[in-house]
């Protein structure tokens, strides 16, 4: 009899070992699902967060344009037509025949209050190499929206705006 107590218990014990095993194993896989699943999470949450965020700017960009008398720099006028007061961030790009010739690194705010205008300044690039100041020509110059998400900075390119320079060459 004592050999037959000895088989029951020994298939208990596998028993309970198997299912030990079987609970690990569910554990491991459940987290590598986890970890894997809370990448793509995080990154449909920016996607869906900046497609609410990505509109069109509620700044009305009228014109760009260059004075003789002010060498370098580029005039914008900006005007806030609601009322509200707002504040955008904003991304510039100079546009020289055509092609980005500059991005200005240092992205600016822009603040206006309900049913304000206003101009802001931005400097054009100085031609490398030259001893002499020599500005590179702006065609174009173009906007793009930009908002902060979380910790990442979101551009919203499909939104940008282009206005034509005048007199930048």
């Amino acid at each position: 009899m004592s050999n037959v107590n000895k088989k029951g218990i020994n298939g208990i014990v596998v028993t309970i070992l198997l299912i030990l095993f079987i609970v690990a194993a569910s554990g491991v896989v459940f987290n590598w699902i986890k970890e894997q699943t809370s990448g793509v999470m995080e990154q449909s949450t920016v996607i869906s967060e900046k497609l609410q965020v990505c509109r069109e700017p509620r700044i009305n960009f009228e014109k760009a344009y260059c004075s003789p008398e002010s060498e370098g720099i580029i005039k914008v006028k900006v005007a806030n037509n609601k009322n509200e007061d707002i504040k955008e961030g904003i991304s510039i790009r100079l546009i020289e025949n055509g092609e980005v010739g500059a991005t200005i690194s240092s992205v600016i705010d822009i603040e206006l209050k309900a049913y304000e205008g206003k101009e802001i300044t931005i400097f054009k690039q100085q031609e490398e190499g030259s001893l002499d100041t020599i500005f590179k020509p702006v065609d174009k110059i173009e906007f793009i929206p930009k908002f902060v998400i979380g910790k990442k900075t979101v551009y919203c390119s499909d939104n940008k705006i282009i206005l034509d320079a005048e007199n930048c060459w």
